[in-house]
């Protein structure tokens, strides 16, 4: 997922993961698919 940016829609298990909505065309995503569930630990921020 290297390359993505997207949004924590949700946090779940505790907090032990984030579900995320990547941005951008679905067409030009992983395999198609918008939102994925994430460990929140393999997250990072990038500086604005």
């Amino acid at each position: 997922m290297t390359g993505y940016t997207g949004v924590v829609i949700a946090v779940m298990r505790d907090g032990r993961f984030a579900f995320v909505q990547l941005d951008g065309p679905e067409h030009d995503l992983p395999m198609g698919m918008r939102r994925w569930m994430l460990h929140w630990e393999d997250l990072t921020e990038l500086p604005r």
